[in-house]
């Protein structure tokens, strides 16, 4: 139960963005968000990033990437990536706290930044979050915009504890968080991470995740989130629409041609127009 103290104040919170530190990543976080929603001077915003690996690794791990979603070497690598689970979850990689660094909050996962890791990623990022001494924590990504103003007011209405919300998605009888915005209240991180039995690390990592958190009594709340998958996307949604969003999943083009920024600097802007009004 919350107390009469506790629940006049306003809560406090701190954002975790998830990042992989090459291209087109990286610009989309330099031009886009640390231009727009996510300034160096937001105290509340913790970078956290992996290792950066050379063009060779990568170019070798998107194609191990291609090849777990194609029909038969797909159920060769689940199988393969089903018998590692184990040791997956048994390993804990170091947090290191970087002198150069985007904020003085930004955390290293030493760990190389691979989609073949992603699991072990989100479990060391989720293990730190639970760490936190705020009141709640939100977790997303380099292509998320949120608009903090209408997260504060969100989080005024929640409770304190047991709280998983954001972008609710359902996977048959499962919900679970959509990795672009994840919100708990940090009691639900800590309860999870002690005990990762039923962790399903050869699904993606939201989904993983999502199952792990839906067997237990946590109460899923979906705060109002839109894809803007384009200029004319973001033309036409309504006035009301932009007001009332809490998150902008901002997603155009494909790895090689993105135009990520130039979204995230117009709703940058007519946000701030219809602030102004």
């Amino acid at each position: 139960m919350v107390n009469n103290v506790e629940s006049q104040s306003a809560p406090t919170y701190e954002i975790y963005i998830t990042h992989a530190l090459i291209p087109p990543w990286k610009e989309i976080l330099e031009k886009g968000q640390m231009e727009t929603w996510a300034p160096r001077s937001n105290q509340r915003i913790r970078h956290v990033y992996a290792r950066p690996v050379g063009p060779f690794v990568q170019s070798l791990d998107k194609f191990y990437w291609k090849l777990r979603w194609t029909k038969l070497p797909g159920k060769a690598i689940t199988l393969f990536e089903v018998l590692r689970s184990r040791i997956i979850l048994m390993l804990k990689p170091k947090f290191i706290y970087p002198k150069n660094s985007y904020t003085k909050q930004d955390v290293l996962i030493d760990i190389p930044d691979l989609y073949f890791l992603s699991n072990l990623k989100s479990i060391a990022i989720h293990r730190l979050a639970a760490e936190s001494t705020k009141n709640f924590v939100v977790l997303t990504t380099s292509s998320s915009y949120i608009n903090e103003r209408l997260l504060q007011r969100d989080l005024d209405k929640l409770p304190r504890q047991k709280v998983v919300a954001g972008r609710v998605l359902q996977s048959r009888e499962k919900k679970f968080m959509s990795g672009s915005f994840r919100l708990y209240s940090p009691d639900v991180l800590f309860e999870t991470m002690k005990n990762l039995k039923g962790y399903r690390s050869w699904l993606a990592e939201d989904l993983a995740l999502g199952h792990l958190i839906s067997q237990k009594e946590f109460n899923f709340m979906n705060l109002k989130s839109v894809d803007i998958g384009s200029i004319s996307e973001l033309e036409s949604l309504t006035s009301n629409t932009l007001k009332e969003t809490v998150h902008f999943r901002v997603k155009s083009g494909s790895l090689l041609k993105r135009n990520d920024v130039e979204i995230m600097l117009a709703l940058h802007k007519k946000l701030q127009e219809l602030d102004a009004i």
